[in-house]
């Protein structure tokens, strides 16, 4: 039957599927806890390769760990990314062994990239050397439209492009490269790099009755993503050369890619195609090719699956004026999928210490606003409120995020708040500002693995760098979250509350002074609702999760639920605040001195 899978248990398919890895390829360390696989190697002062992704795309990643090859990867739930800590942890214990530097190869997924980038950002302000490079190897938009989609956001993915990317650069670290040459030639790639998927029967979840994508008898979706999310065009199924044509046309209509130019052509298969299936295609593909440019090399296989999508991606690499790639290509590796099976033994270079977890964060002192005891307990009930306000509206916050996304971050937002009442207490936190609002992020991160989530942590962390103002701590954290992220007002997100509720209490402040900050936040409050309104009636154009096309205004007549999730809390701070003036504050340069106390 279809979606039925040979497994003991629902809940625990990845992490048996980890335990049955570690007892194949003994080589590996393989932490089931956290997910990593790592090469277990003392590797001097060579760069490592890093990538990750969720589970479901096997063998990507971890079948591609080996000398020549990545040096770690990590691995999230199901279609899902891995989480900041996560990537911490594979960072910190690469360095370990690989004083080169780290080299991040990540997939142009939203919360792939935002968390990699999070996670890289903070080993880097611990003295880890990082570089990154987000694959965006998907060529399925109409040349037409590319104004269209960057101007909306929608951009484009990452496929198995990755693979060829994370083969070049392992053989570039192990002949001595520095990082900075590796991270060179890694953009070259990402540019030079191109795929087209197609499929005509979709992945369905393990013991899932539906698939992710409904497509029709007799139809082909061309320009699929590894998620399942809709393409470019569909059409009736018809002999192969007609569907590689369209395939072959839509590359050359797109990538930038001249007559006679020497390629390499990568052909993966998305998980159930036959043997037979993918040699037939490599001959029809290589025919097509054949008067346009030169191919040098052809690689065939099952490297980057979407469970068992019956459907396969057709990869061209330019190598012209850069022909060295296919000799780091062609180095030997020992990766188990690539395909090659020497970590089934015990190298004899195995390090024999297990290698350690990060270290507990410990948060930077920093300059900046402290708060004393009084203005401590009205900021503590501030979050207390919030989060009481968060537990209550879960079911609601659930449907809202279920018109585009999977429907469960109200929960999420409650573990959330559960976890935040239990840590964020105590006069010594509260009265540090910066303190408080960097463990408000390591939680949003460690409970709401989201793009809501990250994004929360994101704002945290910025907030925690200007706590000089309520102002400037409001304006650091929008400032932190436009580096991460290209939403805009108009995208359906929780910035259309979020940046003019602040600009209200800009306005309000800037004209009548600090001392009218109660009316400015009354006045932020207001706007945000107001803001919180207008998102039921606007398409989401970044951040979407849910499958099917975007762009659509939403069917029901729900709020984004980052957008009032927004509104929540600044209810709660304006009722706590207005409900303690008695602690009428006035602001020096670092310090907040209550007049009660004066």
């Amino acid at each position: 039957m279809p979606g039925i899978m040979f497994c003991n248990d629902d809940n625990s398919v990845w992490n048996d599927a980890l335990k049955g890895m570690k007892a194949a390829h003994a080589g590996l360390f393989i932490s089931i806890e956290k997910r990593l696989v790592l090469l277990n190697k003392d590797r001097g002062n060579r760069v490592a390769v890093l990538t990750g992704c969720g589970f479901g795309h096997e063998p990507f990643p971890m079948g591609f760990v080996g000398e020549n090859f990545l040096t770690g990867c990590v691995l999230g739930s199901v279609f899902s990314a891995p989480t900041v800590p996560q990537i911490l942890n594979a960072i910190f214990n690469l360095s370990r062994w690989n004083s080169g530097g780290i080299m991040i190869i990540a997939l142009n997924y939203v919360t792939i990239s935002l968390n990699f980038r999070l996670a890289a950002k903070r080993a880097m302000d611990a003295g880890i050397k990082v570089k990154m490079v987000v694959m965006t190897d998907d060529c399925a938009l109409e040349r037409n439209h590319i104004k269209y989609v960057y101007e909306n956001m929608m951009v484009k993915r990452g496929l198995c492009g990755v693979i060829i990317c994370a083969k070049i650069l392992g053989g570039m670290s192990t002949a001595g490269f520095g990082l900075d040459q590796v991270y060179h030639h890694g953009t070259m790639i990402k540019l030079r790099t191109a795929t087209i998927s197609a499929c005509y029967s979709c992945c369905q979840m393990p013991n899932s009755c539906h698939p992710a994508l409904q497509i029709k008898n007799y139809e082909i979706i061309i320009g699929t993503g590894g998620h399942a999310e809709d393409g470019l065009k569909r059409v009736e199924m018809g002999p192969l050369n007609y569907i590689v044509s369209l395939m072959v046309e839509q590359i050359f209509d797109v990538f930038l890619i001249s007559p006679g130019d020497k390629v390499l052509l990568f052909l993966n298969n998305c998980g159930v195609c036959t043997e037979t299936e993918m040699y037939i295609l490599a001959r029809e593909v290589e025919l097509q090719l054949a008067p346009k440019v030169l191919v040098l090399k052809t690689i065939v296989g099952k490297f980057y699956t979407s469970l068992d999508m019956k459907g396969f991606q057709i990869c061209l690499t330019n190598v012209t004026c850069n022909e060295s790639w296919l000799r780091y290509m062609e180095f030997g590796t020992d990766a188990f999928a690539w395909p090659s099976f020497n970590l089934a033994n015990f190298p004899t270079q195995r390090v024999d210490h297990e290698p350690i977890g990060v270290q507990p964060f410990r948060f930077s002192k920093r300059d900046g606003w402290k708060l004393n005891y009084a203005l401590a307990h009205i900021f503590g009930d501030c979050i207390q409120t919030s989060c009481i306000a968060l537990k209550k509206n879960e079911n609601e916050i659930n449907a809202m995020d279920a018109v585009f996304r999977t429907g469960d971050v109200g929960t999420k937002l409650k573990s959330f708040a559960v976890r935040a009442l239990k840590d964020i207490k105590g006069a010594s936190l509260l009265m540090d500002m910066s303190k408080t609002f960097m463990l408000m992020a390591q939680i949003a991160e460690e409970e709401v693995d989201t793009i809501l989530g990250e994004v929360l942590a994101v704002l945290f962390t910025g907030a925690a760098q200007g706590t000089s103002s309520w102002e400037s701590v409001w304006n650091q954290a929008l400032d932190t979250l436009s580096m991460y992220t290209t939403a805009r007002i108009g995208h359906r997100t929780l910035l259309d509350a979020l940046v003019p509720a602040y600009r209200a209490y800009k306005t309000v402040v800037s004209e009548n002074g600090q001392r009218f900050w109660v009316k400015a936040l009354k006045n932020a409050t207001s706007v945000a609702k107001e803001w919180c309104e207008k998102t039921k009636h606007m398409a989401p154009k970044t951040w979407i999760v849910k499958h099917g096309e975007p762009g659509l205004v939403p069917p029901h007549n729900l709020p984004d639920p980052g957008a009032f999730v927004v509104t929540l809390w600044l209810d709660a701070v304006t009722h706590e605040t207005t409900k303690k003036r008695r602690f009428s504050a006035v602001v020096k340069k670092n310090v907040v001195i209550s007049r009660k106390n004066k």
